[in-house]
């Protein structure tokens, strides 16, 4: 006897659609927007404080925030002197 299988539709899906510009170089600042679908980047009651993190030696403040995108400025660090 055959068992239903309840699949989730992959547009329902929480998930990133893009990074914006997508790369940088050291020394470099940048105002990089993370767009999202399916997502609440500040939460149902837009009441969350949102961080992004792009590793050691990149520091990032958000501008902006709205349910599917973040807008931050970027600083990475340049070559060690």
């Amino acid at each position: 006897e055959a068992v239903a299988t309840e699949v989730p539709d992959p547009l329902a899906i929480p998930h990133l659609e893009s990074i914006s510009p997508n790369a940088g170089t050291q020394g470099e600042t940048l105002t990089v927007e993370i767009t999202g679908a399916n997502v609440d980047f500040n939460g149902p009651a837009d009441d969350l404080p949102s961080t992004v993190d792009f590793g050691d030696g990149i520091d990032a403040t958000i501008t902006s925030i709205t349910d599917t995108v973040i807008t931050a400025t970027v600083q990475i660090d340049g070559p060690p002197r």
